[in-house]
């Protein structure tokens, strides 16, 4: 699959940004070796065995419970401003909002979040892992190059073509492809 050739390598948070874990609140080991989920484009890690599946059968309740610590428990695949996957390595900023560490590809956009971060941070009740303009299903949130967001849904994207693509033909795409929209699941992080 091209989107497996082009996402081979997961984005990476930088050294030293620890990730707790949602249910104990201790530190997640490194990337490479936690046990983790993926959620509604977030990467969560977890201190230990059994974590992972309390966690999955209510992901949203749990994140909520870890808003009000200041240690982050998630991560984003994603740029909250632009929808495009990015590599922690690479950011340019990143800040925690309500548990979840998200990295920005221009410091303009880390402003631009910060002025109004309940907007850029919100996930959609419903999702689709089909993107909207090849109908290619994505295995993953971190196999996508991005996603767009459409009348309530958020659209992940297999590739950069297709991300490009879509800014101006969204509702077109969609109509074509409309996936099968539905609530976020976590599944296991399977490192690529």
């Amino acid at each position: 699959m091209l989107t497996s050739l082009l996402f081979a390598v997961a984005a990476l948070a930088p050294a030293g940004d620890t990730l707790y874990c949602p249910i104990m609140m201790e530190a997640a080991p490194a990337m490479a070796k936690a046990k983790a989920v993926e959620y509604a484009g977030l990467y969560v890690a977890f201190c230990c065995g059994g974590c992972d599946a309390t966690f999955s059968k209510d992901p949203e309740a749990h994140l909520k419970k870890a808003e009000s610590s200041d240690k982050p428990v998630a991560m984003g695949w994603f740029d909250p401003i632009t929808g495009q996957r990015i590599d922690g390595e690479k950011a340019k900023g990143q800040t925690v909002y309500k548990g979840v560490r998200y990295y920005f590809a221009t410091d303009e956009g880390l402003k631009k979040f910060k002025a109004s971060p309940a907007t850029y941070a919100a996930r959609p009740a419903k999702q689709s892992l089909n993107c909207p303009k090849s109908g290619e299903l994505i295995a993953s949130y971190s196999e996508a190059a991005g996603y767009r967001d459409y009348k309530g849904v958020r659209y992940y994207i297999c590739c950069a073509s297709c991300f490009k693509s879509l800014e101006k033909s969204m509702g077109e795409a969609v109509a074509k492809n409309p996936g099968q929209p539905a609530a976020p699941k976590a599944m296991a992080y399977k490192p690529h």
